[in-house]
């Protein structure tokens, strides 16, 4: 009893080493801090990585059930804080394999390792590309 114990220990101590790795490298790069609104009205901060295309900026969703995708497709309105900069943006929603295969392209190249790490860690992707558009 007293041997199992220790091996559980041991498994959730390397589990909260592997989660502390992997949310250093989602921290590694270029990290951005999304404003969206909620239904409520209450303004919640969501931190994601972004690529630059075609003279737009680009977050993708790893699906349609996150938080912050869903308050962006609700009310598209949203403030983008990147570097020292806070700029006001409307959100769309790309829906297209296309645009989520060029987004997610740009993030493999800009995130590399980390970017491919979380994918196979959360599993089951179905990437959503978004567009922000000043205002």
């Amino acid at each position: 009893m007293r041997r199992i114990l220790r091996g559980l220990l041991v498994l959730v101590a390397i589990a909260i080493a592997l989660a502390g790795a992997l949310y250093a490298l989602a921290e590694w790069d270029e990290v951005v801090i999304l404003h969206s609104r909620a239904a409520t009205g209450e303004v919640q901060a969501t931190h994601l990585w972004v690529v630059d295309d075609a003279g737009a900026a680009w977050l993708r969703s790893s699906g349609r059930e996150r938080g912050w995708f869903v308050r962006v497709a609700a009310i598209p309105e949203v403030e983008l804080e990147r570097g020292d900069e806070t700029r006001a943006y409307r959100a769309f929603v790309v829906d297209t394999p296309e645009a989520a295969s060029r987004v997610t392209e740009l993030m493999r190249q800009k995130y590399g390792f980390a970017d491919a790490l979380i994918e196979f860690v959360e599993g089951g992707w179905r990437p959503v590309a978004v567009r922000l558009d000043p205002r």
